[in-house]
């Protein structure tokens, strides 16, 4: 340590000393190695910590209302551990309760037993979103269609298989539009 250091910090315990002694109201214990200047500020302190404790406590004004402290809450011998906790064990069912729901709701869906909560937690689905999806699902049904007859004729012919792959490419493209839709 050097000694610029040590100064320091024997400036810290020494300001430690003061504010302590000041605090208990021992201004006899004061340190005499202090600087002018440090023991001017100590006398200084020392006399208003002493006017302060002489000080004459006001009484009330006529009329005015006097704040008067309510006693102290001792906890009673009989309060057992049930009645102590209530209101904490009360708020973390609520917390549970309400997660669980919420879990539940969002895991049925739309049309689940719990679709009302769904809705009010999630939202109901946009109209974009409910035309996206009949458009999407009457280009896939076409599809299907298609794939059924070339089976039934026995093969698809080269125009068949470019309208299906067209449809195909086309309900792609909106599943790719819809930020909703899975990415995979």
């Amino acid at each position: 340590m050097t000694p610029y250091e040590y100064d320091d910090f024997a400036a810290i315990v020494a300001d430690d000393a003061l504010l302590d002694a000041l605090g208990t109201g021992d201004v006899n214990g004061l340190d005499v190695d202090l600087s002018a200047s440090d023991e001017d500020l100590a006398m200084l302190l020392a006399q208003w910590r002493h006017e302060l404790d002489t000080a004459v406590t006001a009484h009330p004004a006529r009329g005015a209302a006097v704040v008067v402290r309510p006693p102290e809450l001792v906890p009673t011998a009989g309060r057992g551990w049930w009645s102590r906790h209530a209101a904490g064990v009360a708020a973390a069912s609520v917390v549970v309760l309400a997660g669980s729901t919420g879990v539940a709701a969002a895991q049925s869906g739309q049309n689940g037993p719990l679709a009302t909560v769904h809705r009010v937690l999630f939202g109901a689905p946009a109209a974009s979103d409910t035309a996206t999806i009949v458009r999407i699902t009457s280009l896939l049904d076409g599809v299907t269609v298609d794939l059924d007859k070339a089976r039934a004729q026995g093969g698809a012919t080269a125009a068949r298989i470019a309208a299906m792959s067209d449809r195909l490419d086309d309900a792609g493209r909106l599943l790719a539009g819809d930020a909703a839709a899975p990415n995979r």
